[in-house]
């Protein structure tokens, strides 16, 4: 990345990380926001939201015929992401079976996009995969996680999904701090980051002591057009 630091009367201003810098303080980036398409659209939106609440409702379509659907007149896009995991651990076989069901076919899929994102060219000779979002705070995402990770060791690729250690909604506000500056560590104890993604938009107070110790101090959540938000303190590590 070249040099951007500027000399005005002998004062030399910081270097600023550029928007879609490659050459970090902490890491080198060798791939992002990758966009392999195919005739159905993006690769990667088969792992979404959309698409698991899609599976869910084909497992529930031939049960519902059959009065047999442990979730009744419920919209599957009104079925929590905890109702889920309490139907999995709950008494019910055929609600459990049905979870069952989705996770297996939610972890097909997302193991046949890892499987086409190890081809690309900066993906290659991966070791590890941190597998984040919504999906990652219930119990019904890491055992999808786990499930994927277990196709592809049996495909014999030798990848690790593991999920991410931070609270999903702190996680990408947390990883905000791999892009600052590092005249930024020497000077300021945190930094004020924004996450955007596709349901969401969270902005947080980051504190740190250096790359690899960071927590979300404070932070707030805009959920859908942004007219609601939450506010959560989380104690600065000592």
């Amino acid at each position: 990345m070249a040099d951007r630091s500027r000399t005005n009367g002998g004062s030399t201003t910081p270097p600023v990380a550029a928007h879609g810098a490659a050459r970090l303080p902490a890491v080198e980036v060798d791939s992002y926001n990758i966009e392999l398409k195919d005739d159905d659209g993006f690769v990667g939106d088969r792992a979404s939201k959309k698409s698991f609440y899609a599976i869910l409702d084909k497992w529930r379509k031939p049960l519902h015929k059959l009065d047999s659907d442990p979730f009744g007149e419920i919209p599957s896009s009104e079925i929590s992401k905890k109702k889920l995991d309490a139907a999995l651990s709950g008494d019910d076989p055929d609600a459990a079976g049905l979870v069952q069901g989705v996770i297996e076919d939610f972890a097909q899929v997302l193991a046949s996009i890892i499987r086409r994102f190890l081809r690309a060219k900066g993906w290659k000779d991966t070791e590890r995969i941190a597998v984040g979002g919504g999906m990652r705070e219930r119990q019904i995402g890491e055992l999808t996680i786990g499930r994927a990770g277990v196709l592809l060791k049996a495909d014999g690729i030798k990848v690790d999904l593991q999920p991410i250690r931070s609270d999903p909604d702190d996680a990408g506000l947390i990883g905000a701090a791999q892009l600052a500056p590092p005249w930024i560590f020497r000077g300021h104890d945190g930094i004020l980051a924004v996450d955007i993604g596709g349901t969401k938009l969270r902005a947080g107070v980051v504190r740190f002591r250096n790359f690899s110790v960071a927590r979300c101090w404070s932070d707030l959540r805009f959920n859908g057009p942004f007219c609601a938000a939450t506010s959560n303190t989380n104690p600065h590590n000592d």
